[in-house]
């Protein structure tokens, strides 16, 4: 099988057999059978970390076709030309599992992860999403199941957990695999031999990979965490301040922490944390390193564990912590169960504290942006993500993506040197919110962030933009797709004047309801047209208003100006009632929704307020400012922006 994307998939696929009627007996085998599939998993996630290791993932799946008959796969995803390594290492793992089985290590880490998962489900069970919910349900009555709720679940699983042995589950792991398999290749994996069939080629690859010796698999020394001394003695709190009108109280300390707050009991039993500081990518040493760093950050663990490491030394925890390079800040990001805050705490002060910048994840992050830049390569999305982006913010870096030679250049010592002196002497501020004891929360702060550092940073701000009025760029991608793109940029203004932002959001959607109408009523065509507003939180005045379509590209150049048509036709033609009647309910449902949730709290409200106080006021005003919006104020700001003469128009049409 050949594909445009520049990887291989190589793939094992064995049949098995249906699935009979839901028993307490079939409930106590397929929990077996999917702890020997989290245990192949282990070994999977462990092979991926090593520093010669042919591919960047691999998963392993056990199910039903058409609920009758069963299928387990092992699948992996390498560059095109490491498919054959791949292959021979995704035969031996299996081989190696049938023949010498699981340890008792082993199935205590699945056992362990498995009953903290039963365990979060229960604590936040009044919590639970009404949507996936239903859909759970309806699953469960369409393929004859027993509904159970997180407590049943619980009552039922954990003692068959606690009983389970090794001999169970390597039965199982045998069960679920059949001797007639299929192996697949697929990609743009060269397969190419003098005289031979691609089939022969993969086939010859496969079975001279049965022939090598094996060995039982020898799993990693369990490392204890945390390692790290607590710091003594702890900061001082210098300030407190509540802000009443919102429940969000503020922390200063002595050594510069800023810690921030928010009870609630939107989910009970869980708590999120963001630890944010420095400028992000407007600290960029060279153009894009931002999205490379990240990747090496968060596959790189902690200085004393690898990241498969650490997950081990976590697996009776639900807490998780990753990296985020945003613009204009770096974050470490963690959520867990109440009970899990200190280890929290203990997480993110690790990754400040003892950092990690392995070799085995810079060549994976290398990798994978390899894999990712031949993506992005072969389609209209893609390439106007590469490019198109960039020119619609006047060449800035920011924007877009850097030219794969480029991104080729990156070296570990760059990220290293850029990020090590950030993460132990940036000013840190934390934000807390969810379900916990505030006076908890405060102690543990004081105690793993007394380190010194530098005052918290004021906001930054990057280099103005110049958007490109009245040019058209045409781009081609590598492509025999059908598929071109189409997007048309009215230029706007930055974020930070909020109810100016709200309103460009409305008159956004007043567009999209506008362009759905005529394109399918006038035209007669399927297309979806996709309308949004960007305002930049770190380019003044900088802010790009867009229409964008997946079209044929023999109708891309008319489609294009059908865009500027009927945005200009906003202006000639005004809003009506009816029109900011449907763009205003469905945005007031989800506000009152919205504001009840741990993720508005922390991303729209507490996160970066230490450098933008204005975003604690927001909340205050959110739902009174939407609903004050008139058809006035949306005309007045179509007359301002949607000009056409201000506009500039992307194609991105399928070429040789």
């Amino acid at each position: 099988k050949k594909e445009t994307e520049k990887e291989a998939v190589p793939l094992l696929q064995s049949p098995g057999i249906g699935r009979p009627a839901d028993t307490l007996a079939l409930e106590i085998r397929s929990l077996t059978e999917y702890v020997a599939g989290r245990i192949l998993d282990n070994r999977l996630k462990h092979l991926i970390a090593q520093e010669d290791s042919p591919f960047t993932r691999a998963s392993f799946y056990s199910g039903r076709v058409f609920k009758r008959y069963g299928n387990s796969s092992l699948s992996a995803q390498p560059s095109a030309e490491n498919w054959q390594p791949a292959l021979t290492l995704l035969e031996s793992t299996l081989r190696q599992a049938l023949t010498f089985g699981f340890s008792q290590g082993e199935l205590d880490r699945a056992r362990k992860e498995l009953l903290t998962q039963l365990n979060k489900q229960v604590q936040q069970a009044d919590s639970r999403d009404s949507r996936k919910l239903a859909n759970d349900l309806i699953y469960k009555l369409n393929n004859n199941e027993v509904m159970l709720s997180p407590s049943q679940e619980l009552a039922l699983y954990a003692p068959v957990l606690d009983k389970m042995t090794v001999e169970q589950v390597n039965r199982a792991f045998q069960h679920i695999w059949h001797e007639r398999r299929l192996v697949e290749v697929a990609g743009t994996a060269d397969l190419s031999q003098a005289g031979a069939q691609p089939e022969s080629v993969i086939l010859d690859v496969y079975k001279q990979s049965e022939k090598s010796a094996l060995h039982p698999w020898v799993a990693d020394q369990v490392v204890e965490f945390p390692y790290l001394s607590v710091p003594a003695p702890a900061a001082r709190v210098k300030l407190r301040k509540s802000f009443s009108e919102i429940g969000v109280e503020r922390v200063v300390f002595s050594n510069g922490l800023v810690l921030q707050l928010k009870q609630t009991d939107f989910s009970p039993n869980e708590i999120n944390v963001s630890a944010l500081f420095g400028q992000g990518r407007l600290s960029e040493p060279v153009p894009g390193l931002g999205r490379f760093a990240e990747a090496v950050v968060q596959d790189s663990g902690v200085g004393k564990l690898s990241r498969e490491q650490l997950a081990a030394a976590l697996s009776g925890s639900s807490a998780k912590v990753s990296f985020k390079v945003s613009l204009d800040s770096f974050r470490f990001m963690g959520k867990g169960l109440s009970s899990e805050a200190e280890l929290l705490f203990q997480l993110i002060a690790t990754h400040l504290q003892d950092p990690a910048f392995r070799s085995a994840a810079y060549r994976h992050a290398m990798e994978k942006m390899a894999q990712m830049y031949g993506q992005l390569q072969s389609t209209a999305e893609g390439v106007m993500q590469l490019k198109g982006e960039r020119f619609l913010a006047g060449g800035n870096t920011l924007y877009g993506f850097v030219p794969f030679s480029e991104a080729q250049k990156y070296r570990l010592d760059q990220v290293k040197q850029w990020l090590e002196p950030v993460f132990s002497h940036a000013g840190l501020e934390i934000s807390v919110v969810g379900d916990f004891d505030p006076e908890a929360v405060i102690a543990l702060a004081k105690t793993y962030f007394a380190d010194p550092r530098e005052k918290p940073l004021q906001a930054e701000t990057g280099e103005p933009v110049t958007f490109p009025v009245g040019k058209t760029l045409q781009l081609d991608v590598a492509s025999d797709s059908d598929r071109a793109m189409v997007t048309v940029g009215w230029p706007t203004e930055d974020f930070w004047d909020i109810s100016r932002t709200r309103r460009m959001n409305i008159l956004a959607t007043v567009l999209d309801d506008r362009l759905r109408k005529q394109i399918r009523e006038e035209l007669g065509a399927t297309y979806s047209p996709v309308v949004y507003n960007y305002p930049s939180r770190v380019n003044p005045g900088y802010g790009v208003l867009r229409a964008q379509m997946i079209v044929a590209p023999d109708q891309a150049g008319m489609l294009g100006e059908k865009l500027l048509e009927v945005g200009a036709g906003i202006v000639d033609n005004k809003v009506s009632k009816d029109e900011l009647e449907r763009a205003l309910e469905p945005v007031l449902t989800s506000i009152r929704d919205t504001v009840r949730s741990n993720s508005y709290w922390m991303e729209s409200v507490l996160a970066g307020s230490s450098r933008h106080p204005m975003q604690l006021v927001w909340p205050r005003t959110i739902l009174d400012d939407f609903s004050s919006i008139t058809v006035k104020d949306i005309q007045t700001l179509a007359e301002k922006y949607l000009r056409r003469e201000k506009s500039a128009t992307v194609i991105v049409i399928p070429g040789k």
